[in-house]
């Protein structure tokens, strides 16, 4: 289509000066000036030229079916019935002359227009059909200025922006790809902190990471003597499980009140406590107290005893301490009556509370004091029965030791009862005593109750005619059992 931009035809204003010399010279030929193929435009007085037609909305000639026609015409991207450019609607009827179009429409203001690339890295037209200055930051990466990127006004995760030189002005990081140790943290880039490759109390060098115990990087800066990750090792200390704490990222140390199992810790305290060994008990500092660990703990009461430890020998048992982990009296200095059998101290037994029971001498039985009972042994122990106790017998009735005797007259017998009729020996009151042939019937036996045979106990013994039975006859029997 042919573009109207010299405005073809007449205009109004010198429509007079036209029309009055196209008469004069139209009388003097005795012809007419508009003939039949000439066009009126009667709405502004206008005739256009063969070809032509008014435009709809401006006294002016354009090409029939051309820019002007207030309708839209192959070719075209916009007609409002004239053409004027400044309307929304350029004079050549191409442009709407929007910014962003991709036509530079200079006379609505726009100094440039690369359409969809505006504001873009590649154009240097913003957003505003306006050139750019060439500046980090406006969007637009110049190469001929140093750039290699340009995110904007904003960091991007691989363009630093303009803040960059703002932070350090004399290093020209603006613009620039990031990396890690450049000085300038850019968080669009993963970056947490930036301290120019040195690690520091709150950054981890080159990989710009804020220090956290257990990142596996080993920051001396933030205060760490070690880092191996989040588990302990039997040199470091993890973190806690996430918990943090003071003693993390440390190397072990009993009494840093962090338990690191895997440096031998199953409890940690500085001093002694019920249940742990503080810093200073040697091999078994910061371990779970114990009786037989070899420390003594006198804050710690082992299991099934009232009182805390005396001394520890490391589970052995000696003069001056029950070493094992048994009983009452562990850990304990010895006693009879301690309720600890110590065989250091010659006890094969030991009641607690240290009294006498069928199995033990108690306390007060001197040398044989917490040792198995036996009769003979030099001690009565009431509650102990002896293998071969009469029957009847309850216990111990004496013991005299090596003296015991089974012959002796009125020495305690060998199953350690005291001298009784009827143990064959004649002791101090009896008249006789022939043990077991004791006898309330035998003739002339010595009776059961140790006296000898006589007259009146029911048995006619030698020299007797009666004895409390009847004489023959009518006669009786006597006093000194002969028959009156």
């Amino acid at each position: 289509m042919k573009r109207v931009k010299d405005k073809h035809g007449v205009r109004l204003w010198g429509l007079c000066i036209a029309v009055t010399a196209i008469v004069a010279a139209s009388a003097a030929s005795g012809s007419c000036a508009f003939d039949s193929k000439t066009t009126l435009c009667e709405q502004f007085g206008l005739r256009c030229k063969e070809g032509q037609q008014c435009a709809t909305k401006q006294a002016m000639c354009i090409d029939i079916g051309g820019c002007g026609n207030n309708r839209m015409d192959p070719g075209e991207e916009c007609d409002d019935g004239n053409v004027m450019d400044g309307d929304g609607c350029s004079a050549d009827c191409m442009s709407k002359e929007e910014c962003g179009n991709g036509i530079p429409d200079t006379k609505v203001g726009e100094a440039c227009d690369d359409g969809i690339k505006n504001g873009s890295v590649e154009s240097n037209c913003g957003m505003d059909c306006q050139f750019r200055s060439r500046v980090c930051g406006n969007g637009m990466v110049e190469k001929e200025v140093g750039e290699e990127c340009d995110p904007g006004a904003q960091d991007s995760i691989d363009c630093n922006s303009n803040q960059a030189n703002l932070d350090f002005p004399d290093l020209h990081l603006g613009c620039k790809a990031p990396r890690c140790g450049d000085g300038y943290t850019n968080m669009a880039a993963h970056e947490e902190c930036d301290t120019f490759g040195m690690q520091t109390k709150g950054c981890n060098g080159t990989p710009c990471t804020k220090p956290v115990c257990g990142d596996n990087i080993h920051n001396q800066a933030a205060g760490e003597d070690c880092d191996n990750g989040s588990a302990d090792t039997v040199g470091c200390n993890g973190n806690n499980n996430g918990s943090g704490g003071s003693a993390t990222c440390k190397f072990p140390s009993c009494g840093d009140g962090y338990i690191n199992k895997m440096a031998h810790e199953d409890c940690d305290s500085v001093d002694d406590t019920s249940s742990c060994n503080g810093k200073n008990a040697g091999a078994v500092s910061c371990r779970s107290a114990r009786c037989g660990d070899g420390h003594t703990n006198a804050a710690f009461t082992p299991p099934g005893s009232t009182l805390p430890e005396q001394c520890d020998t490391g589970g052995v048992d000696t003069q001056a301490c029950n070493g094992r982990d048994d009983g009452p009296g562990s850990c304990r200095k010895p006693s009879c009556g301690d309720g600890y059998t110590n065989p250091a101290i010659n006890e094969d037994c030991d009641n607690l509370g240290g009294g006498d029971s069928s199995g033990c001498n108690g306390r007060t039985a001197g040398s044989m004091s917490c040792r198995t009972p036996a009769c003979g042994d030099g001690y009565r122990n009431a509650s102990f029965k002896p293998p071969n106790a009469d029957p009847g017998q309850q216990g111990e009735e004496c013991d005299d030791g090596s003296s015991n005797s089974n012959t002796t007259r009125d020495a305690c017998r060998r199953n350690c009862r005291n001298p009784h009729c009827g143990d064959g020996v004649r002791d101090t009151g009896e008249m006789c005593d022939d043990g077991n042939n004791n006898s309330d019937t035998a003739k002339d036996a010595c009776r059961t109750d140790c006296t000898r045979a006589h007259c009146g106990d029911g048995v006619k013994d030698t020299g007797e005619e009666c004895d409390m039975t009847a004489c023959s006859g009518m006669q009786t029997c006597n006093e000194s059992c002969h028959c009156i």
